[in-house]
């Protein structure tokens, strides 16, 4: 293997980095090859298995394992048609789902769940607009005034408040007084 040349533009862990990434591009590459044969080679073994189980049954289990067989596959393709069936209601989830019964293993699902699901949070946060946008104002309509109420009575009351209330009740009596008559 050659060594990296030190040079004044780039430094040496950059060719480090470049010979590791080739050693685990070639790694991953021999290892789904590895993975390959050994899948080929247990199903070829299970057929055989099956075929040596099915070669020990009377004729009447041999035709009978057949009969489940071929419902399985038809119940399978019932269920492929109904969400094929679907498809123009819920394109993306269909889409989604058939990837997900695809997936080999647990793992798969999961890890095509997962980036499924930070694309859609991508996509809505981009489609969602930063800032709201405020109330149109009809300028026909006046400006409302302020006007206090008992609740802000309550939280906040000081001189300034006190005399508004005052004034704005006008110099009517009170409740009590009206109500005894005076």
């Amino acid at each position: 293997m050659d060594e990296p040349v030190e040079s004044g533009d780039q430094p040496v862990e950059n060719g480090l980095d470049a010979i590791v990434a080739k050693l685990n591009d070639d790694f991953d590459k021999r290892f789904r090859g590895l993975q390959s044969t050994l899948d080929r080679r247990d199903s070829e073994y299970r057929q055989m298995l099956e075929d040596a189980q099915i070669a020990s049954l009377e004729p009447e289990e041999r035709e009978q394992r057949q009969t489940s067989k071929l419902q399985q596959k038809l119940d399978a393709a019932e269920r492929e048609l109904e969400i094929l069936n679907m498809r123009e209601e819920y394109p993306e989830e269909v889409s989604l789902l058939t990837k997900l019964l695809k997936g080999k293993s647990l793992q798969d699902q999961l890890t095509l769940l997962a980036s499924f699901r930070k694309v859609k949070a991508e996509e809505d946060s981009q489609g969602e607009p930063d800032e709201e946008q405020p109330t149109p104002v009809d300028r026909n309509n006046p400006p409302r005034k302020y006007e206090p109420s008992l609740a802000d009575a309550a939280t906040k009351m000081n001189k300034q408040l006190a005399d508004k209330i005052l004034a704005d009740s006008g110099n009517e009596p009170g409740l009590l007084r009206r109500l005894r008559g005076g």
